[in-house]
């Protein structure tokens, strides 16, 4: 599929922009996400930690007032009171056990909370507050009656905070509360849960505004890149039809527009160009009448002799005593005759040679008649056969008679400089005996068909493709300017045809594919 300027350079912006919102797209949503994604973690751990924070704080308030409501029960060793205050304490949410030791480390009372019994490390004697093995809680009721201050440790699960039971300036002893962080850790979960979507919610939502925007911003480039490319395409498409125009042989036409810019200066240089083919096309038809010149003096001269003889007849005639009327009158009937033929050469070498208005519809076998009449003799006498095959219905076609006329003489010349050289070449004399041109005309429903062949062997296989090219000829310098085939190309297309070449019988077949303008059926 052929796309026009326009819509290649409207495509091109079109992606430019698509890649360069596509990558400004993915380098920002990525450090997007990549925000929320951090952000979402920050306040996860904020949040974590705050609850962490007022777990502990809720923990360590408890095991304080414990402890200090435990000083008098443990200083008189009231075990009663003691398992009562631990089973109240046990009573709070999430509170896995509670144990109490004295200042020795031994186990003075404990108990766990529904079915869980009390840790083994609870149990150990003082003995084993210095024994790492007995693990962090047996150090951190250590610590505890050492500074005399809360201790708190996270075991897996469970939240450990032992207290101090300080009474009048000695510690008497320690209480170790167990609380579970499974509660905490769940609403943990939760909130992160609640953050993920709350991320994932709002990246689709600010995908699909920078979505919308992309489009927004790909359809405004879009109308921009379609208005600046019609505005670089309009010169273009104004120079190309300028130069259709001059295709068709319309040299005179201006330029059409005046720019001071580089186009200004194609404009210009094609307008001189316009002007140089005008010139070349008036040399090529000056130089095909002065090559049809020895011709059709050829032609003039046998008329004018018959002429000459029959008027010295007449007057011969008419000194004698006994003229004859009748040979008079045969005698001057002949002379216009030959006149009328003379004229009707002379009529149709004006119609080559003379540059005519705007395209009407023409009768093409006039235009081959023509061309016939200007170069039949001059092929007889140089031993070359012309047939001409025309049909009988008018054949109409849309150009300039003489242009027409131009392109079949160029052909004919071809072709007989082409049977002469054959002739030459077999190492015949200057004549060419046996040379044969034919000119056929087929009229069909939509188009008229005009074949000119020889028999002058043809054109080679490289020369082919080089055949209309200008300038190019296979003639001496002095015989040819490259020209004829060219220019007859260019009027063959102005007038919507199509002129083509094949070899085929021994020589090379030239035809003329021209559409109907008489609208037949």
């Amino acid at each position: 599929m052929k796309l026009s300027l326009q819509v290649r350079y409207s495509l091109a912006v079109v992606c430019i922009l698509a890649a360069i919102v596509g990558f400004m797209g993915i380098a920002h949503l990525y450090g997007f996400r990549s925000l929320i994604s951090a952000s979402t973690l920050a306040t996860a751990k904020t949040v974590s930690d705050a609850l962490y924070k007022e777990e502990r704080k809720q923990s360590e308030d408890l095991a304080g007032f414990l402890a200090r409501i435990l000083v008098d029960p443990v200083s008189r060793s009231r075990a009663q009171a003691i398992d009562g205050l631990i089973i109240a304490a046990l009573a709070q949410p999430g509170m896995v056990y509670v144990v109490v030791h004295d200042a020795q480390g031994r186990v003075i009372g404990g108990a766990g909370a529904g079915s869980k019994p009390v840790p083994k490390w609870a149990a150990r004697a003082g003995a084993g507050l210095r024994e790492k093995a007995g693990g962090l809680p047996l150090a951190q009721i250590a610590q505890a009656l050492s500074t005399g201050k809360i201790v708190s440790q996270v075991d897996g699960l469970a939240l450990l905070i032992t207290a101090p039971i300080i009474g009048s300036r000695r510690p008497l002893g320690t209480v170790t509360l167990g609380t579970s962080l499974q509660a905490t850790k769940t609403d943990v979960a939760k909130f992160g849960g609640y953050m993920d979507a709350v991320a994932a919610a709002s990246f689709q939502f600010f995908s699909m505004i920078y979505v919308g925007i992309a489009v927004m911003i790909v359809v405004i480039g879009l109308g921009i890149g379609i208005i600046m490319v019609r505005d670089m395409a309009r010169p273009f498409q104004a120079l190309g039809h300028y130069m259709r125009r001059i295709g068709t042989g319309k040299y005179d036409e201006p330029p059409p527009f005046e720019r001071s810019d580089e186009l200004g200066d194609l404009a210009r240089e094609l307008g001189r160009m316009a002007q140089n083919l005008k010139k070349v096309a008036q040399i090529s038809r000056l130089a095909i009448l002065g090559e049809l010149a020895v011709g059709v003096a050829h032609e003039l001269n046998q008329p004018l002799n018959t002429i000459r003889l029959a008027a010295d007849n007449v007057l011969l005639s008419r000194r004698s005593e006994g003229s004859d009327s009748d040979f008079a009158e045969s005698k001057l009937r002949l002379i216009s005759e030959q006149a009328a033929n003379m004229g009707d050469l002379i009529q149709r070498m004006c119609v080559v040679g003379r540059a005519e208005g705007g395209r009407t519809k023409i009768d093409a076998r006039e235009s081959v008649r023509d061309a016939v009449s200007l170069l039949a003799n001059r092929c007889e006498d140089e031993g070359i056969e012309m047939s001409i095959d025309l049909p009988d219905d008018v054949a109409l076609v849309l150009g300039r008679r003489n242009e027409l006329a131009q392109v079949l003489i160029n052909l004919i010349v071809n072709a007989r400089d082409a049977v002469l050289e054959a002739a030459l070449a077999r190492g015949g004399p200057s004549d060419a005996g046996g040379g044969h041109i034919w000119i056929r005309m087929e009229t069909r429903p939509q188009e008229v068909i005009i074949e000119v062949a020889d028999n002058g062997g043809g054109i080679g296989p490289d020369l082919v493709e080089r055949i209309f090219d200008p300038f190019f000829t296979t003639k001496e310098a002095t015989k040819g300017t490259g020209l004829g085939l060219s220019i007859s190309l260019g009027i063959v297309h102005a007038m919507g045809g199509r002129l083509g070449t094949a070899n085929k019988g021994g020589g090379a077949v030239f035809t003329v594919q021209l559409p109907r303008a008489d609208g037949a059926a």
